[in-house]
C-alpha cells in the first residue's frame, strides 16, 4: 500500500510538471540539446547515471519524497521538458513534452 502511494504521489507530480511545462522561458542557449531519440532511450529500471549518460548532463531535483525522486531536464534551445520519477534509486516513469 505505502509503496502504491509513493507511485501515486509520483505520478501527481509528474502530472503538475507537464502542466507547468508550457510556463518555462527559452534560456537563449543552443548547447546541451535533448533529442526525442535520446529520451526514447530511457528504460524503466535505469539509475540515475545511466539517465545522465544519455541526456549528456545532470538534471534539476523538482520533488523529493521518501523513496521517490523526481527531475527535470529543460532542453536549452526550446520550451521542452522531459521528466524522470525515480522510485528506490530506479526509473519508474518518464514523460516529456515539447520533443520532436
Amino acid at each position: 500500500m505505502k509503496k502504491r502511494s509513493i507511485i501515486l504521489a509520483g505520478m501527481a507530480v509528474l502530472l503538475l510538471a507537464l502542466l507547468l511545462a508550457g510556463c518555462g522561458g527559452n534560456s537563449g542557449e543552443s548547447s546541451d540539446d535533448i533529442t526525442l531519440e535520446q529520451f526514447n532511450r530511457i528504460e524503466t529500471g535505469m539509475d540515475y547515471s545511466e539517465v545522465v549518460a544519455i541526456l549528456g548532463r545532470s538534471g534539476e531535483l523538482f520533488h523529493e519524497a521518501g523513496v521517490t525522486r523526481v527531475y527535470h531536464w529543460e532542453d536549452n534551445s526550446s520550451s521542452a521538458l522531459v521528466t524522470v520519477i525515480f522510485v528506490d534509486g530506479e526509473v519508474n516513469a518518464t514523460a516529456q513534452v515539447g520533443l520532436d
